[in-house]
């Protein structure tokens, strides 16, 4: 039974809610140049509605091609630049660690994954042939919160969640959750047989952004 599912790019991938923290020790001479790193994990939930939701399941999304730039100070937060680009056709589906990284059970085919994906990149989902990549840019890292711009599916929307910061000579991290909805990026979830089986709008994207000194 085939079900789609929506990942994003949005971008991001999950830990636990992130909860406002100290920063780490600021690394001296005010604002450190990262390199996004491929031990980001930037997950996407989508959750099941419909009379035949028994039969289907809640998705894991994961962006597997993440790429940025992060320019961040300790000392100030609020000038914090952090610019990401996921490639959509990155994006991996109900893979068995990324379920369990969400806490979903059950297995799902490679049949049925592989249609699930098809279904997830046509043309009145994510449509990546017309938009091959989502983004986003942030505005400030204030107060224990992360504000910015992102686009996926050609559709930019303000957003800001909590977010939790460490940086140092070492590397830069920030983790947080935030709560989204296929409309909000201009896109119905995906249903099939007349709607018994479709995904609801809610979509929770989890980060675990990670990022290197840049050479």
């Amino acid at each position: 039974m085939s079900r789609w599912t929506l990942a994003l790019a949005a971008l991001f991938a999950f830990p636990a809610a992130a909860q406002d923290a100290p920063p780490a020790e600021a690394p001296v001479g005010g604002p450190v140049r990262y390199a996004v790193h491929s031990s980001s994990a930037l997950l996407l939930r989508t959750y099941k509605e419909g009379v035949g939701a028994a039969l289907a399941h809640d998705h894991a999304i994961r962006a597997t091609k993440t790429t940025g730039s992060v320019s961040f100070d300790p000392a100030a937060p609020a000038s914090c630049a952090i610019s990401v680009t996921v490639d959509v056709a990155s994006l991996r589906v109900d893979e068995a660690s990324d379920r369990s990284a969400l806490g979903l059970t059950g297995e799902i085919s490679d049949g049925d994954r592989a249609t699930i994906r098809e279904n997830m990149l046509a043309a009145d989902q994510l449509a990546a042939s017309k938009h091959p990549t989502m983004s986003f840019t942030s505005t400030s890292c204030a107060d224990g919160k992360l504000s910015g711009k992102l686009t996926i599916r050609g559709v930019s929307k303000d957003i800001t969640f909590p977010a939790r910061y460490s940086a140092d000579a070492a590397g830069f991290r920030v983790e947080g959750s935030v709560e989204l909805k296929h409309t909000d990026f201009g896109f119905q979830p995906y249903s099939a047989m007349m709607g018994a089986i479709r995904n609801g709008d809610r979509l929770t994207l989890k980060v675990d952004l990670r990022a290197k000194p840049a050479g």
